[in-house]
């Protein structure tokens, strides 16, 4: 209009010139504080209500959520590390060497001193169920410090996957003789499942874990 910016009275809101000092129909002055008629006549939202400027995201609160591999989060990425050092040293180091060794025909052999049908059966499956749990740690852990968004759930199943392993062992192993045995019984399937009672519920629910996993 003329190119003369409108403005309004803090007062009143009648419209004003630039240029004015007090307002004709309230007769308060003007100060600083007027507006441009624009922003009062600005179009309402369909529920009739004023559009109000939406305020950016506050980068404080952003940087109060937790994220990255701290915190909790750091001792299921350690477990997963030594979970597969120890078992590689164990397959290596005692189960292999007895299914390459005499001690295989030793203990599988009908008639020798130390045989029962149950040795064979026993040290197959503890290979090949450690075989698999350390195929299984070296995969999600490799996923877990990519920060991949499946790691959550791949915990979850390996949790249960070692209690489901420890639990078919013991059932295997409790058929031998037992002063042939020299593992921990069943101390280790009860501390494989209080360690998956403390860790499926926080990989589940951790504000952490879902800032963390998400590539």
């Amino acid at each position: 209009m003329n190119g003369v910016h409108r403005m309004t009275c803090p007062t009143c809101r009648s419209a004003l010139t630039e240029t004015a000092e007090f307002c004709p129909n309230c007769l308060g002055s003007v100060t600083s504080s007027s507006v441009p008629l624009a922003a009062v006549l600005a179009p309402s939202d369909p529920a009739g209500a004023p559009r109000e400027p939406v305020a950016p995201a506050s980068p404080l609160a952003e940087a109060d959520e937790p994220v990255g591999i701290g915190g909790w989060l750091v001792f299921p990425a350690i477990g997963l590390v030594f979970n597969l050092i120890g078992l590689t040293v164990m397959v290596l180091g005692e189960l292999l060497p007895i299914l390459t060794g005499p001690q295989w025909e030793f203990l599988t052999t009908e008639g020798s001193e130390a045989y029962h049908p149950m040795w064979g059966p026993v040290i197959l499956f503890e290979l090949v169920g450690n075989s698999l749990l350390i195929l299984a740690s070296g995969v999600i852990a490799t996923l877990f410090f990519l920060r991949k968004s499946a790691v959550p759930r791949l915990m979850v199943g390996f949790f249960l996957f070692r209690i489901l392993i420890i639990a078919i062992d013991e059932v295997l192993a409790g058929q031998l003789p037992a002063e042939s045995i020299e593992g921990q019984g069943i101390g280790e399937l009860v501390k494989v499942v209080v360690q998956a009672c403390i860790w499926i519920p926080y990989f589940l629910v951790s504000k952490r874990v879902r800032n963390t996993f998400v590539r």
